[in-house]
């Protein structure tokens, strides 16, 4: 009677430790800046976006922290196809007058309008041209905000992409009001990437 139930009693021991170990989910090994409800939101299709930015007078500085967070409805694969697509942002986001990316320096050159903004400026930086989920950091070379750093993490969830981009930069006082730049960081990134998933969406 034993040798009967010897090969059930092993496999409920292994189903035992599979159900203790931890579960593989991409998405959770992400650490969002926002509240729990916030994070519901975000996971029903909303976009959300952070942006800080502080003058430190006596030393004529200004820092800055920002971060958007997105649930795709494609794949990552599939969605980074068309949002790949870096010198065609001119034709998807209004604010993008100029659009150019070079293959081989992975340098991107945008420049920006906005009625927000006093001036146009131009955004320099090195970006790979990313094609799947995965780690990517970019980093601002020159012009607006040179010395910026940032990582974009796209992660799968079911059968969506989770994207999350955080960037930290610190310099000399842009001569921008901080709740005026906060206003545009976050105006800007929230229109941008609900405009950029329903083309890549399609």
């Amino acid at each position: 009677m034993r040798s009967q139930h010897k090969p059930l009693s092993i496999l409920l021991f292994f189903l035992v430790i599979l159900s203790a170990l931890p579960q593989n989910s991409h998405a959770q090994e992400l650490s969002l800046p926002f509240n729990q409800t916030t994070q519901e939101r975000i996971f029903k299709g909303e976009v959300f976006t952070k942006a800080d930015v502080e003058n430190i007078s006596a030393e004529k500085k200004q820092t800055l922290f920002f971060a958007i967070a997105a649930l795709h409805k494609k794949s990552c694969t599939e969605a980074m196809v068309k949002l790949s697509q870096y010198e065609n942002y001119k034709d998807f986001l209004p604010f993008v007058s100029e659009s150019n990316y070079s293959e081989s320096s992975q340098i991107l050159d945008f420049l920006v309008t906005s009625s927000i903004l006093p001036f146009n400026f131009r955004l320099n930086f090195k970006i790979p041209r990313i094609k799947k989920e995965g780690d990517y950091t970019f980093t601002f070379d020159k012009g607006f905000l040179t010395g910026l750093l940032g990582i974009i993490h796209l992660r799968p969830y079911k059968d969506h992409c989770l994207f999350f981009i955080e960037a930290n930069w610190q310099g000399p006082d842009t001569g921008m009001n901080a709740t005026l730049l906060e206003l545009f960081m976050k105006t800007s990134a929230q229109l941008g990437a609900e405009k950029l998933f329903r083309i890549s969406s399609n």
